[in-house]
């Protein structure tokens, strides 16, 4: 579940609700979450649109990925859909969320380091405290 921790999904919907504006009325847009989710599943394992949906379908694993509330044995959508995300979240949006990941990370990397640097220091000055410590005599 690290993947899917590390897409913004907050940041996702916003481009993707974007990518909908020229499409006339019809069906209730798909969550972008479910949508680009089943979209790396089917990437990833390299499966057909079918295969895929067959995969997520009756594996409760995948279903979890997707962000299901519970287990059902019925698909979560049609295949045919799955083609209308690959168009909806096309190269541009990937690549953007592509940056939002390695931007996070590299602010997640960057505060872990200042915590670590400030640990150390603090473990030097307690260091000097210890009795036993024949460096801070």
């Amino acid at each position: 579940m690290v993947l899917a921790n590390l897409i913004p999904c907050d940041k996702m919907g916003d481009a993707y609700i974007h990518s909908l504006k020229d499409v006339p009325q019809g069906n209730k847009a798909f969550p972008v979450r479910k949508a680009l989710e089943s979209l790396l599943i089917k990437e990833h394992m390299n499966w057909s649109h079918e295969e895929t949906v067959e995969q997520i379908k009756e594996n409760p694993y995948l279903q979890y990925f997707i962000v299901l509330s519970a287990f059902q044995e019925k698909a979560p959508f049609d295949a045919s859909l799955m083609a209308r995300f690959s168009k909806r979240l096309d190269a541009p949006i990937i690549h953007q969320v592509n940056e939002w990941i390695v931007e996070a990370q590299t602010q997640k990397r960057i505060q872990g380091i200042k915590v670590m640097m400030m640990l150390m220091e603090e473990g030097q000055r307690i260091r000097h405290l210890l009795p036993d410590n024949k460096e801070g005599k």
